[in-house]
C-alpha cells in the first residue's frame, strides 16, 4: 500500500489550485457572494434564527465548489492503473466505492456519470459549470453549524460540522455521493485519520481569520484552496482504505 504524507498532499493540493487559479478565483467570488446574506444578518444584528438560516446559501454553494475543486484536484492526476486479476488473467481498474459497500454497476454509473465532464477536464481543464452540481441535502445537513448563532449548545453541532464538513464535501464530489451518503463518508474519513481531520479543521479556522482580516479579499482564494487540499487528502485516504479492504479479501 502506497502511503502519502499529509504535507505532500497539502502541497500537491495547493499546486493543483495554483495551476487553475483563474477558475478557482472565479469560483471563490461566487462563494463570497453566497456568504453575503449571512454577513448582512450578522452585521445588522438580525435575530439568531435568521442568521442561522442565512448559512444555507453558503453551504449550498460550497457543495458546488467542492465539485469544481475535485475536478481541479484530478486535473493533473493520471487515472488509476489497471490491476491484474490472478484468477482470470484480466486487467481491471480498482473498485471505487468500497467505503460504502460492495462495488456494483449502479455505483459505477453514479460515479462515472456525474464526472464525465471531469474526465474530459484532464484535457480541457476543470469547468466552472461544475458549480451547478450542488447538493441541497448535504448543504442542509452542514447548515447545522448555524445553530451556534441561536443557542450556546449550538457550538457542539457547529464544531462537528467544521470537523467533518470538508471531508463530507470532498468525499461527495470525489465519489459522486450525495446527502447522507456524503456525510457518512466524511465521518468515516475523519475517524480513519483524525489527525488529518484536525489539521484540515485548523487550516479552515486559519483561513477564516485570514479572510476576515483581509475584509473578504482573500476569501476568493481560501475556500477553493482548502477544498482542493481536502479533495487530494480524500483521494489518498480512499486509496488507502481500498487497498486495506482489497488485502483483507
Amino acid at each position: 500500500m502506497q502511503t502519502t504524507t499529509l504535507p505532500v498532499l497539502t502541497w500537491s493540493g495547493a499546486t493543483a489550485w495554483w495551476h487553475e487559479l483563474p477558475r478557482t478565483l472565479a469560483a471563490g467570488a461566487v462563494t463570497v457572494l453566497s456568504a453575503a446574506p449571512l454577513a448582512t444578518a450578522l452585521l445588522t444584528g438580525a435575530p439568531g434564527w435568521l442568521a442561522a438560516t442565512a448559512t444555507l446559501p453558503l453551504t449550498l454553494t460550497l457543495t458546488g465548489l467542492a465539485a469544481l475543486t475535485a475536478d481541479v484536484s484530478r486535473a493533473d492526476t493520471p487515472p488509476p492503473a489497471p490491476t491484474a486479476d490472478r484468477s482470470t488473467g484480466r486487467h481491471s481498474t480498482p473498485a471505487t466505492d468500497r467505503v460504502d459497500g460492495p462495488h456494483t454497476d449502479a455505483d459505477a454509473r453514479r460515479v462515472d456519470g456525474p464526472h464525465a465532464k471531469a474526465n474530459a477536464g484532464r484535457v480541457d481543464g476543470p469547468r466552472l459549470a461544475a458549480l451547478r452540481r450542488v447538493d441541497p441535502v448535504l448543504a442542509l445537513l452542514l447548515s447545522v453549524a448555524g445553530l451556534a448563532l441561536i443557542a450556546p449548545w449550538g457550538v457542539v453541532p457547529a464544531a462537528a460540522a467544521l470537523l467533518v464538513g470538508p471531508y463530507a464535501l470532498a468525499y461527495g464530489a470525489v465519489r459522486g455521493k450525495r446527502g447522507l451518503a456524503a456525510l457518512r463518508g466524511g465521518v468515516i474519513l475523519a475517524a480513519y485519520r483524525p489527525a488529518w481531520a484536525l489539521t484540515l479543521t485548523g487550516l479552515t479556522v486559519i483561513g477564516a481569520f485570514i479572510a476576515a482580516a483581509s475584509a473578504g479579499v482573500l476569501a476568493l482564494a481560501v475556500a477553493p484552496l482548502l477544498l482542493t487540499i481536502a479533495a487530494r487528502q480524500t483521494s489518498a485516504l480512499l486509496s488507502q482504505i481500498d487497498a486495506l479492504q482489497g488485502g483483507a479479501r
